[in-house]
């Protein structure tokens, strides 16, 4: 019995359920593959590969939005700069340049 390594090219499938570990190999009598394989032979695949996309996708989208952060910070840090350097900066003015500096201070808030 293939207990510790099943492969489904050399082992039946009567031995599966009792399987340790199942090698994923590429079949080469079928050329199926590997992904599709996956699904086929391992019941409980597509909801771990499921799982893992999701993360994936949670952990870029969070790295995007800190990239995002650090961007509107500089952009903001940098515009407030100029625009204290040619001293037309109001912070109680409601000209275009002291609403890009606010916006700039609430977006290193919110981040």
């Amino acid at each position: 019995m293939q207990e510790w390594l099943w492969c489904e090219t050399w082992c039946g499938n009567s031995t599966k359920e009792y399987a340790k570990t199942i090698d994923l190999c590429n079949n080469p009598l079928t050329k199926e593959p590997k992904l599709q394989g996956a699904r086929r032979i391992v019941s409980e695949w597509p909801a771990l590969d499921e799982e893992a996309r999701s993360f994936t996708s949670k952990v870029q989208l969070e790295r995007f939005n800190t990239v995002l952060g650090y961007f509107c910070f500089i952009c903001g840090f940098i515009a407030c700069m100029m625009l204290d350097m040619s001293n037309t900066w109001n912070p109680h003015s409601s000209s275009a340049s002291s609403l890009m500096c606010q916006f700039a201070a609430t977006i290193m808030v919110v981040q």
